[in-house]
């Protein structure tokens, strides 16, 4: 390509002259010219510090990279069309004037194409950035590596424990993960959801004593979970005395004024002080934390 022959200080013009998501593509049509963009536009590509992937009901997948301030400096939408109407990968939809760029893919291959399109800008962005995954389907998405944050809707799957724990497989470890969820559900006992540093589930009014009792992360959170007295004295119990649940660090835990919860036993049983309608319950493990309860009844 003659293009490549040009003067750096030229191609640094020409480069300066692309939106990044130009960039992105204009990098498939060699090694070179991607190690050149790489190279000449580095400090540009590392504004971006996070990839979102938003799986929408109707099949189409958003993928925005985002700044520091949360501002989108890539915007691709892929959007299944049938088999016979597809056209090549990097067809720009203008006519439909939408502030994106729109892909058709054929949606039988969804998975591969998703795949693909994440393995890309993992290897052209590197392993620093954020990826992320946001779905309110009632089908799993694509399974990706290297995801580091989840935003997943379990309550709606029709799937078998073990198709869901190989989807979570894919990326164990998570930073972050927000699930809605029934207990009695989706995901295995053993499940390596248990293992991500910070877990959300909302347990859409089912007992959370599972993710109570297999939670092996930092920080957990249970939104709209029946739980007992019986249950909660035996965990702060042994939360408090430093026999179990050592790497949790908070913990909070918000449910529904059911019969079979009374806070003045647990307050009884525990201790607990009442503060802005939570009930706290403040101790020292045996490693000298402070470790902290919140446990709000609505």
């Amino acid at each position: 390509m003659k293009f490549l022959k040009f003067p750096t200080l030229v191609l640094q013009k020409i480069f300066g002259n692309f939106a990044v998501p130009e960039l992105l593509f204009l990098s498939f049509c060699s090694k070179r010219l991607k190690f050149l963009i790489q190279s000449l536009e580095k400090n540009r590509l590392k504004e971006i510090k996070t990839i979102n992937y938003t799986f929408i009901s109707d099949n189409r997948v958003m993928i925005l990279g985002l700044n520091n301030n949360n501002k989108p400096s890539i915007d691709l939408v892929l959007t299944p069309v049938e088999r016979n109407k597809i056209v090549p990968m990097g067809f720009i939809d203008w006519s439909s004037l939408c502030w994106y760029s729109k892909y058709l893919y054929d949606n039988k291959k969804k998975e591969v194409i998703v795949q693909g399109v994440h393995n890309y800008l993992c290897q052209f962005f590197g392993p620093s950035l954020q990826y992320q995954v946001v779905s309110d389907c009632d089908e799993l998405p694509p399974k990706l590596k290297n995801i580091q944050l989840s935003h997943i809707s379990l309550a709606k799957l029709k799937t078998d424990k073990q198709k869901v724990e190989n989807y979570f497989k894919a990326s164990p470890y998570q930073e972050y993960m927000r699930i809605h969820e029934k207990m009695n559900g989706s995901i295995s006992k053993k499940s390596v959801v248990y293992l991500t540093k910070h877990l959300e589930i909302d347990c859409c009014h089912s007992f959370g004593d599972d993710a109570l009792f297999r939670f092996k992360g930092r920080s957990l959170l249970l939104v709209n979970a029946m739980v007992s007295d019986k249950t909660l004295i035996r965990f702060l119990n042994e939360w408090k005395s430093g026999t179990g649940f050592q790497q949790l660090k908070h913990l909070s835990i918000h449910c529904p004024s059911y019969p079979f919860l009374a806070p003045s036993t647990v307050h009884r049983e525990v201790g607990m002080q009442y503060f802005e309608g939570l009930w706290l319950v403040d101790f020292k493990t045996n490693g000298g934390f402070t470790e902290v309860l919140n446990l709000a009844i609505i």
